[in-house]
């Protein structure tokens, strides 16, 4: 009797043991199931392709680090393809007028370099795809002596290019200046990227706010070259210098005019970041008080770095931005003569008490004394742009 019940006990065990996994087997059957109709053939195949890229790149980046990034480079170019004339856009609206380059890639081109190269690709796509706005042959057909203007320009450039020759020192050619004619071409699209994307334009004042707050990038290179030294030489992988820092820093050896070209970049920016962020009216009321200081130490700055351009371009665009904005009152007009005159009168009384580059900035003003120092590095200028005139019309 006990061994039969044993015997019995010993069978239900086992039933209930076999059930219990038939029950386990038939839950991860159904759970296979239903995954398998969950997955998404694309979402498979994208994660093939993620998995053999991770493979190739770790490959790649124990056999050779320059193909793992311009591999890296290569797919990220495939990968943005549809969103290049976004990236065209906004890039070049934040960027132009800035320092960044393009890190550790030969020639040292600016990011907004690259965002013209981007345009080219992303009108393309856009247009195929019809992916463009609307208003985009009604835009070409009501502004066609621009875009003809611009395609005239080109052919200058190309017929230039062939006529007189240029080359790539970045390709080792010993001929030089095919940077600039191909930055000019490059560029051109944008007037066409524009007119074609569909962006956002109410974020255009606040990336031109950026890029004129970004333009404190070239006090970094700028302050590297001159001051750091090559402990720090690294960072210009990322900055470029001013077009003229080596030119400067020449001249202050050999006159001893030692001149920043950033200060008038980051000047003129900080003054048309004033001018993009407050209204003109504002300038002139109690309320806002303190924007014509800013303004004026804004200015400052920029002369600091001698640039004459740096008053002219200043003076043109507030011109530009009182009619615009319809700023001539009798209250508003008086206000401003004041304080032009207040500071006319301060520059010509303390003209000789100001720093040297300085000095040079305001020597084009009639009548202004200034140090012979100043005034001779000012004159040479003029003496060098008249040969370089001269020479070009022949």
């Amino acid at each position: 009797m006990a061994g039969q019940f044993s015997r019995h006990d010993f069978e239900a065990s086992h039933l209930r043991i076999a059930t219990r996994w038939l029950k386990r087997y038939l839950s991860l059957w159904i759970m296979q199931n239903d995954l398998a109709g969950r997955i998404n053939p694309v979402t498979l195949l994208v994660a093939i392709a993620l998995t053999t890229l991770a493979l190739a790149c770790g490959f790649l980046l124990a056999v050779d680090v320059r193909l793992l990034s311009l591999t890296a480079i290569g797919i990220s170019w495939l990968a943005l393809l549809p969103y290049h004339s976004q990236l065209a856009v906004y890039l070049s609206l934040l960027t132009f007028g800035t320092a960044l380059i393009v890190p550790f890639f030969p020639g040292r081109p600016y990011v907004w370099e690259l965002a013209s190269l981007l345009g080219w690709s992303g009108l393309i796509i856009t247009v195929a795809m019809r992916q463009h706005r609307r208003t985009l042959w009604a835009t070409i057909r009501e502004n066609w002596l621009l875009f003809a203007a611009l395609a005239g320009f080109c052919l200058v450039l190309v017929v230039t290019m062939f006529g007189r020759g240029v080359g790539f020192r970045v390709l080792g050619n010993a001929q030089m200046g095919g940077r600039f004619y191909f930055q000019q071409i490059s560029c051109a699209i944008f007037p066409l990227v524009f007119a074609a994307c569909r962006w956002d334009e109410r974020l255009l004042p606040r990336l031109l706010l950026a890029q004129c707050c970004l333009t404190t990038t070239y006090l970094v290179s700028d302050f590297v070259f001159s001051y750091a030294g090559s402990p720090m030489f690294l960072l210009l992988q990322f900055f470029e210098l001013p077009g003229d820092a080596l030119n400067f820093e020449v001249a202050a050896q050999r006159m001893g005019l030692r001149r920043f070209q950033s200060f008038g970049i980051v000047g003129q920016g900080l003054f048309f970041a004033l001018l993009l962020g407050f209204n003109l009216r504002e300038f002139v009321s109690l309320r806002r008080w303190y924007l014509p200081p800013l303004a004026l130490g804004a200015l400052a700055l920029g002369l600091y770095s001698g640039h004459r351009w740096v008053l002219v371009m200043a003076g043109l665009t507030t011109l530009y931005s009182l009619w615009s904005q319809r700023f001539f009152t009798l209250r508003n007009s008086c206000v401003t003569i004041l304080l032009a005159v207040v500071c006319l009168a301060g520059t010509y009384a303390f003209s000789r008490e100001l720093p040297l580059t300085v000095q040079r900035a305001v020597s084009f003003l009639p009548g202004v004394r200034v140090v012979s120092q100043a005034y001779v590095d000012a004159a040479s200028t003029m003496d060098t742009r008249r040969l370089l005139r001269e020479y070009g019309w022949q």
